[in-house]
């Protein structure tokens, strides 16, 4: 089946395919005759002043310019938090015996909703991006500093929080078997759209107010951002000070806060693009929808804090336990520190009834 042209263009009359509402894609269409022969001969999609919308220069401006390293194999990730086993930790052991929803905890914020949202269907457009080609659409707002603390965003619109863009009115639901959704030309790792506008590459800028808790200021305690998935990748900003960014569509990704929020209102943004380098590994037999899939929200440690955990059950009933500790950035753990390890029972309604 032929790709579906960008979003927002308008279609000839005498376009015989049926509506944009989601393509499913396969290798075995791609080798009907017929089915090549309607992929080959695709429209040429125009804007409503009849500009053809399939400039080569883009692709290239955002493939090797300043979104290259969107599209280098080799970088994963920057300023993010090495990965980490999954818990939390509260901060007494009554709430961790009990099982207790984070969201009971002091050191837990939840970040999820309603986001300010800005969208557009190809990331050289986005007027977050200082390469674009086009004039913003929100150009009173200016389109530089989108990612600062100052207000930005009262023209955007909004997202929930975990949501997929193509569910919520933005871009084009696509399946691909085994067949991409990009050519193999550029080759990889660039992705080039498969239908009738190779720079459709949609991006997402996400903007989020929050109000650092006084106790977590007053006790010197590390915050943390946590984001559980963001299809393909995202690079972060808090107060304008960027964080870094990360291409894992499907894990959590963590970027530390401090020392960069303040008292009172703070602002995270977000910068999140649909396929990346790592769309390569992530494509086969799915549905591709980006955006922020799972739960995000803020946590607080102490700087010297238990970072992760390895828990191993042998056959002969030993239980091993592996603690990684971290201090504050250029002091030491003192010498003489011994880890305490309680393991409960589990009740009948999940809470821990004793040791």
């Amino acid at each position: 089946a032929a790709m579906p042209p960008a979003p927002g263009r308008q279609t000839p009359a005498a376009d015989p395919r049926p509506p944009d509402a989601g393509v499913v894609m396969s290798a075995a269409m791609d080798q009907k005759p017929q089915a090549k022969k309607w992929f080959n001969s695709m429209w040429c999609w125009k804007d409503p002043k009849g500009t053809p919308y399939n400039d080569e220069k883009e692709l290239v401006v955002l493939q090797e310019g300043k979104m290259a390293e969107w599209f280098d194999a080799k970088a994963v990730g920057r300023g993010r938090e090495r990965a980490r086993a999954s818990f939390f930790a509260y901060e007494c052991t009554d709430l961790a015996k009990e099982r207790a929803d984070p969201k009971t905890s002091d050191r837990f914020m939840d970040l999820n909703g309603r986001w300010k949202f800005w969208w557009v269907k190809s990331a050289t457009q986005a007027p977050f991006l200082p390469h674009n080609f086009h004039k913003p659409i929100n150009a009173d707002n200016g389109p530089a500093g989108w990612e600062k603390r100052e207000p930005f965003d009262a023209k955007w619109g909004e997202m929930q929080v975990p949501g997929n863009w193509e569910l919520n009115g933005h871009g084009v639901r696509l399946y691909s078997n085994v067949a991409y959704c990009f050519e193999t030309h550029p080759s990889p790792p660039k992705c080039a759209y498969r239908g009738s506008d190779p720079s459709y590459n949609p991006a997402g800028a996400y903007r989020r107010y929050f109000t650092c808790p006084q106790l977590w200021l007053d006790e010197g305690l590390e915050v943390f951002l946590h984001i559980g998935a963001v299809t393909c990748g995202c690079k972060a900003w808090v107060n304008g000070y960027e964080l870094g960014f990360s291409t894992d569509s499907k894990v959590p990704v963590e970027f530390r806060l401090s020392p960069h929020v303040f008292p009172g209102e703070n602002v995270i943004a977000l910068e999140v693009l649909c396929w990346n380098a790592g769309a390569y590994l992530e494509d086969q037999d799915m549905w591709w929808l980006a955006g922020i899939t799972r739960d995000v929200y803020l946590y607080a440690r102490p700087k010297q804090h238990i970072r992760d955990v390895e828990v191993r059950a042998s056959a002969d009933g030993v239980l091993t336990f592996n603690a990684e500790l971290t201090c504050p950035a250029g002091k030491y753990l003192p010498t003489g520190l011994a880890l305490k390890c309680e393991l409960f029972r589990r009740a009948p309604g999940g809470a821990a009834d004793g040791a």
